[in-house]
């Protein structure tokens, strides 16, 4: 649990993880701000790669935050 934080960077912004490759995220919880320019979200910026055969894995996790950003913007996740 990350609770009341604020993240702000250029590209590739998350509550919990800018940029993953083959990761999941589980039982997590983000509030607070993340801002940035392209590929921001609540909670993971940029996600990229398989976890057993499937593109994403993110369960139970909830985000309570403003997320900013021009391109590529999410509630949990900027780009899947």
């Amino acid at each position: 649990m990350i609770k009341d934080s604020f993240f702000s960077w250029f590209n590739y912004v998350g509550g919990i993880i800018g940029y993953g490759s083959n990761v999941g995220i589980r039982y997590s919880y983000f509030r607070g701000i993340v801002s940035g320019n392209k590929n921001v979200g609540g909670l993971i910026g940029y996600k990229s790669g398989e976890i057993n055969g499937s593109r994403t894995e993110i369960l139970v996790c909830y985000v309570s935050a403003k997320v900013i950003g021009n391109e590529n913007v999410g509630s949990i996740c900027g780009v899947v």
